[in-house]
């Protein structure tokens, strides 16, 4: 579009069938066939009327119905208005090779929609000559070689039929072993009669499986030659819904090459029920689209698989918007060899669009409890003084928390004549042993020890079951004198301010406080120095310093001063303390979101001790908070804000265990993530992103997909760019050198809903006029007009016309504008 000096407009320019036959048996009739209004480069085009659309065939005896069952021919259809799609079926009595047609009434210049089709003469019996492979699971893709397979009806594996095949051609079928098959001879049959293989298929144990269903809809192949089986009732030995009804639309759907499986769906059943070969870990994936409501709180539903609830007020509008393809996959435990997916009406009908179902065979080895770990150790303490809590965990060879099945006896030693354990801080009680509690993993203790030096404790099962104990030196230390302050710098600054304080006699630090304010985020770097970070709330006063010695005053006040307007800049340790990094980055306690501050809704953390790679912060991602619904951050101003996602995946070894999307401000800007495929097991991953916030409020917000979201830390920053200039949609950020050319960026998000961002770069001051044009080539709102200085600048347009009304979906195009450039680039509204 660029080089365009006037901005396209997509009209319609040829018809075209997007679901072709090529085939079809004599007196039968066709699987359905779609017939589409294009663009002259393939786009779909709404037509802007009913549209009258003439069929023909070159045979005499060839016919058309918009319906299977009953057939009854007609010679047009109608394309609705607004609409790109209508489906007819064919069948001719006559065998050879035709041409079908499809034509436009009255010719608006379109170019027909041609295609070749064969019609096959009466059929005969089905001919099998032999099939590969010989052997395989449940799941299988079997080739069937041999002749007059057209109008082929049922392929069976030993009595049990496919539920899953497609006829290549007349000599050639591919069909999928159904679940319950056993060893024996494939059979298949047309309407003239059925064959018999020769030889068994012999069907392996341990079997995988594979079914797809495109609910509400046909059998339907999709663009990576996947095998989807219509939608049906539930029948023993095989699939299907219990109750419910079916709906369709012939609109696009938007983030999916396969439309077809989101177009039709079935709604309010009570439950799809699937038969399955063997108990085992299956793959549940569920496709959703909304093609019925255009606005949020319309549908609300839940969704249980095999008595887990994996969604809950589940809306898909609020998620994706409308006609948008959304799936959510889950990793579910099957006992028998039935597996239900069940629907709970919350507000308005339960609907799906198709549900894949694969995995299975014998259920993944139990990962055994193979030693005991310190994972949150205490290093030194003070002569009779007690330590910190020390938490120690049973875990597996793959350094996995396991819960041990009985109440389990552990006993605590210590290489030092006079080290104590205790079960609590306070009151300190000696003890030798203690109980973990059946169905857990971790117990708490405490230390203390009345003599210096480098003790080693240990902590081991009784009686002994092979597990390897846990150890951990501890420094016992004398304690210093009173601490004293000789200085700090610097001598004033914000809420957040890194501090260095100098002094002496700075070992077990316990408070530093700011005029009375506890500093949460404090490091003793050595004896004579500590780094402490401004604590919110705090005001100018004295700085303090205590230790089990006593306590010091600083003989100055450090002065509080106001953060200038705008700024922002909140680090998060998700599911851990605070934390000061190898940089000096300080990163926040993780805390519950409280209106006008940040923090996380729901979820749990979890933690390890094992070393990370690519990183210098171990810390930062030994911790972390999953299953939350979302991080909310309360920011000072709109405008573009920078966001650093940190990850590490600490529990699972293998890829494909966790799989889940994240959301900024409703835009997917990871979706079907899965951290182990991209740094692999202890791993740091960074992602980072610029996000437009008008409405004061950040959501970081997660979708589960395959086991539960995560997040190690968040930083969010509010980027140094913007400066608020005149009209509600514009916004003008400087930067300091002067671009080199003219360009206008791709806009972000893509699609969008309710508005979107782009940028221009101006390289010296011209008159620059940038506009909204839809389809039709229609201005609908200018953004920008008028003489323009050198510099960068961010627009946003929020989905209006210059009246201020919304426009509806679809596809809109926007064009800068100069005296000697012009440039145009196209958006996609999805409401």
């Amino acid at each position: 579009f660029d080089l365009n000096p006037n901005p396209p407009v997509l009209n319609i320019s040829k018809l075209a069938f997007v679901t072709p036959i090529r085939s079809v048996v004599a007196n039968s009739v066709s699987s359905v066939i779609t017939i589409q209004t294009q663009s002259s480069i393939g786009i779909p085009v709404n037509v802007s009327e009913n549209t009258l659309i003439q069929l023909s065939s070159s045979s005499p005896t060839g016919e058309f119905s918009l319906v299977a069952n009953p057939f009854v021919p007609v010679d047009s259809v109608v394309i609705p208005k607004g609409y790109n799609l209508v489906d007819v079926y064919y069948r001719d009595s006559t065998s050879g090779n035709y041409q079908i047609h499809a034509s436009e009434d009255p010719d608006q210049g379109w170019i027909n929609a041609t295609q070749a089709i064969s019609v096959i003469g009466q059929p005969v019996p089905p001919v099998i000559s032999e099939f590969t492979p010989t052997h395989g699971q449940v799941g299988s893709s079997v080739t069937i070689n041999g002749d007059h397979f057209a109008g082929v009806t049922s392929v069976t594996f030993n009595g049990v039929a496919a539920l899953q095949f497609n006829i290549v051609s007349d000599q050639e079928v591919t069909a999928t072993v159904p679940p319950g098959a056993s060893t024996g001879p494939i059979i298949i049959t047309n309407a003239a009669g059925a064959d018999t293989s020769e030889s068994d298929f012999t069907v392996d144990p341990g079997a995988a499986f594979a079914l797809r269903i495109n609910c509400g809809g046909p059998a339907y192949t999709d663009h990576a030659g996947n095998q989807w089986a219509a939608d049906k009732p539930f029948s023993d030995g095989s699939y299907g819904y219990v109750g419910g009804r079916t709906y369709r639309i012939a609109r696009s759907i938007a983030n999916t090459d396969d439309d077809k499986l989101f177009q039709s769906e079935h709604f309010s059943m009570k439950y799809y029920r699937f038969t399955v070969p063997t108990p085992g870990i299956y793959q549940v994936k569920l496709l959703f689209a909304e093609i019925f409501y255009r606005d949020a709180n319309r549908r609300l539903f839940d969704v249980i698989i095999e008595g887990n609830r994996v969604l809950d007020d589940f809306d898909i509008f609020s998620v994706v918007g409308a006609d948008f393809a959304l799936e959510r996959m889950y990793e579910i435990n099957v006992t028998d060899n039935i597996l239900d997916v069940a629907f709970v009406r919350v507000k308005d009908s339960p609907k799906i669009a198709a549900i894949e179902i694969t995995g299975g065979g014998v259920n993944p080895p139990v990962e055994q409890i193979d030693r005991l770990v310190i994972i949150t150790p205490a290093r030194t303490v003070f002569t009779d003084s007690v330590t910190e809590v020390i938490t120690v965990q049973t875990q597996s060879s793959l350094g996995n928390a396991i819960n041990v099945d009985q109440n389990t006896t552990l006993y605590f030693s210590s290489t030092s004549g006079s080290g104590e354990f205790s079960l609590t801080q306070n009151p300190f009680i000696p003890a030798t042993e203690g109980i973990l509690a059946a169905g857990t993993n971790q117990m708490q203790i405490y230390y203390r020890d009345a003599s210096t030096g480098t003790p080693t404790i240990e902590i081991g099962e009784n009686p002994d079951q092979g597990w390897q104990n846990a150890t951990q030196t501890v420094t016992v230390l004398q304690p210093a004198g009173p601490p004293s302050i000789s200085d700090f710098s610097p001598t004033q600054g914000t809420v957040g301010t890194q501090v260095t304080i100098n002094g002496a006699n700075f070992v077990g630090v316990s408070h530093v406080r700011f005029n009375g304010t506890d500093a949460s985020n404090f490091n003793v770097v050595s004896e004579n120095q500590i780094i402490a970070v401004v604590p919110a709330n705090a005001t100018t006063g004295k700085i303090e310093v205590v230790t089990p010695a006593g306590s010091v005053q600083s003989a100055n006040d450090f002065v509080i001063e106001q953060a200038p307007a705008g700024e922002y800049l909140v680090r998060v340790n998700c599911g851990g303390g605070e934390y000061t990094g190898t940089d000096g980055r300080q990163w926040q306690a993780d805390q519950p979101f409280q209106a006008g501050s940040w923090g996380y809704t729901g979820g749990r953390t979890f933690h390890t001790v094992h070393n990370i790679k690519n990183t210098n912060d171990d810390p930062l991602f030994q911790t972390e908070h999953y299953s939350m619904r979302d991080y909310k951050f309360t920011v000072p101003e709109a405008g573009w804000y920078h966001v650093t996602l940190l990850f590490a995946e600490i529990y699972y070894n293998a890829p494909n265990k966790r799989k889940f999307s994240v959301a900024l401000e409703r835009n997917i800007v990871l979706n079907n993530f899965d951290i182990f495929a991209e740094a692999g097991h202890d791993a740091a991953l960074s992602k980072e992103f610029d996000v437009y916030i008008s409405d004061g409020i950040l959501e970081v917000k997660t979708f589960r997909i395959l086991d539960s979201p995560k997040f190690s830390a968040i930083e969010v920053k509010k980027k140094g760019l913007d400066k608020k200039i005149a009209g509600k949609d514009r916004q003008n950020y400087q930067q300091n050198e002067v671009p080199e050319r003219f360009s206008l960026s791709q806009n972000y998000p893509n699609p969008f809903n309710p508005g979107t961002e782009f940028r221009m770069s101006v390289p010296r001051t011209a008159h620059v006029k940038v506009v909204i044009y839809n389809q039709l080539g229609q201005a609908i709102r200018t953004l920008w007009n008028g003489s323009t200085a050198a510099g960068n600048y961010s627009l946003r347009w929020d989905g209006c016309d210059d009246r201020g009304n919304p426009v509806g979906n679809g596809i809109y195009l926007y064009q800068m504008k100069t005296d000697r450039f012009i440039a145009t680039k196209k958006m996609i509204l999805l409401r």
